[in-house]
Formats: C-alpha cells, structure tokens, sequence
C-alpha cells in the first residue's frame, strides 16, 4: 500500500479526487492500492498518526508532498529528487532525530539530505 502524506485538506482535494479516494476516518483516505493521511503543518503533527497509519495499513512506501526550500541553486522546481538522510531541527537548535531511507542502491552524489524546520 502506498501511503501519501498531505498537510492540508486543499492541498490533498486533487489526490482524493483523480486517485477516487474514499473517506475512511477523519484524516485518511484510501482506495485499493493507496492510502493518503491529512498529517497537519509541522513534524510533530505527523508523528503523533504515522507510525499508528503505518502498521494499520501495511505501508509500502511513503510519498510526503509539502512545501520545500533548497540551498542548492542548481535544483530544479517540479523534479523528485531521492532523499538519502531526514534531519530534524528545531526553533533553536538542531534536533538529534535522523532517518535514513532505504535508497542505498543509488550512488551518493545522486542522493540528498534534507532538513525539517518546527517553524515556516
């Protein structure tokens, strides 16, 4: 099952609609092979429901769709990059929180890191 994260519903509202999902509970929606979860704005929304969404529904793999900033002026708008490292920073420091993905098949100059923020 794939699972895709939104924050907002006006965000999600074209997923739900070309992808037919149904409303399952109050923030997840799902068709056969899909599950999207309306997380809320910030990392710490999407902890409280991600691990419980990940064991219910068998989670394959997770696409989060938000808003991105990047400091690499060469990075295209509109093209997915593969993520090797998530790093957690907080309103004053960094947050020793890290998640490595499973993309190890790729070589490391095609893989980048990012950095979740508590504030906009």
């Amino acid at each position: 099952m794939k699972l895709i994260c939104i924050a907002h519903p006006g965000e999600a509202q074209s997923f739900i609609k070309k992808l037919a999902l149904k409303l399952v509970n109050n923030e997840v929606y799902q068709n056969h092979d899909t599950t999207l979860l309306l997380t809320g704005e910030g990392p710490f929304e999407v902890l409280t429901t991600l691990p419980y969404i990940i064991a219910k529904y068998q989670v394959s793999s997770i696409i989060n769709y938000g808003i991105a900033g990047a400091l690499k002026p060469d990075l295209k708008i509109d093209h997915i990059y593969p993520i090797r490292t998530f790093y957690a920073h907080g309103d004053k420091d960094i947050r020793f929180h890290s998640y490595t993905t499973q993309n190890q098949d790729l070589e490391k100059s095609q893989l980048f890191d990012c950095i979740t923020t508590e504030s906009r």
